[in-house]
């Protein structure tokens, strides 16, 4: 019986079979495909987002101008350079009884994809000039 036992453990591999390998490179491909179009629309909403709070703090940057005096707005030479095809729009609403319009800054640009993008707009109410 030892004897029998001995043999047994003599003649147990130490290597993996080429099934085993087929096995592993099959699952290795499966977790792939679904794992480099993930990885690729990871990457491309992260570009999406960072031009979005790239173009808020142009918005900001803008409404701070005038509000503090300056008549007109243009886009900074950075946003032409990092936005693609961006178009910026100021208006300006009836004053109200109050005698205060709403001004709006408005950014809109074109994606990676060829498609306008969501503008980003932020709002702000002022007192008509002349009449404060």
């Amino acid at each position: 019986m030892k004897h029998r036992l001995k043999n047994a453990f003599a003649n147990s591999r130490h290597g993996a079979s080429t099934i085993e390998f087929l096995t592993a490179g099959v699952l290795l491909a499966t977790v792939m495909t679904f794992l480099v179009p993930f990885v690729g629309r990871v990457s491309t909403v992260n570009e999406e987002i960072a031009d979005r709070e790239w173009a808020l703090r142009e918005v900001r940057n803008l409404i701070a101008g005038l509000q503090s005096g300056q008549t007109d707005v243009v886009l900074s030479a950075e946003a032409t350079d990092r936005l693609e095809d961006p178009k910026l729009e100021v208006t300006r609403s009836e004053p109200t009884a109050g005698q205060q319009q709403q001004v709006s800054v408005s950014i809109v640009w074109t994606n990676r994809f060829g498609e306008k993008v969501s503008p980003i707009t932020l709002s702000f109410w002022e007192s008509p000039k002349g009449k404060l």
